[in-house]
């Protein structure tokens, strides 16, 4: 009986679609917090995070997920998310076989993302640039024999 109940837990363990589902939570976080950000796969949209920090439910896939945060007054930040092989596949295949492996394929739970992600977002620098002011009435020649010589 205790190997019998062995052998159905081990089963059950080797199925990553059922142990671990073919969805997962992520967690955004931006530096500073507060952004709109928007993950995306293969061109559409799979989720929004706004503000930051914020946890959103996606489904698994073996795609990567571009993720693209906004702030005012701060740079729009960009990073990914590479999906990951699922450890619980492995189990599996020596389990389920096949087929298995064919379900957590399907499902998409043969793949996994990094439970968090964090960008850090660069403030925008207003640079005030000072141009010398041209002497209109000089004339070319004039500012050439005024500038110094650089050598």
């Amino acid at each position: 009986m205790k190997r019998l109940c062995s052998a159905a837990l081990l089963l059950l363990c080797g199925c990553a679609t059922i142990t671990e589902g073919s969805d997962q939570s992520v967690t955004v976080m931006t530096d500073p917090s507060g952004a709109q950000c928007e993950l995306r796969r293969e061109g559409s949209i799979i989720g929004v995070v706004n503000p930051t920090p914020g946890t959103v439910q996606i489904d698994k896939d073996k795609d990567t997920i571009t993720i693209s945060c906004e702030l005012e007054g701060y740079e729009r930040g960009m990073g990914t998310l590479d999906s990951e092989f699922e450890g619980m596949t492995a189990g599996n295949l020596l389990f389920g076989g096949i087929i298995g492996v064919g379900v957590d394929a399907a499902s998409g739970a043969m793949h996994e993302y990094p439970s968090t992600f964090t960008l850090i977002l660069d403030e925008i620098l207003e640079e005030e640039l000072e141009e010398p002011a041209a002497d209109d009435d000089a004339t070319a020649e004039e500012r050439y024999e005024e500038t110094p010589a650089l050598y």
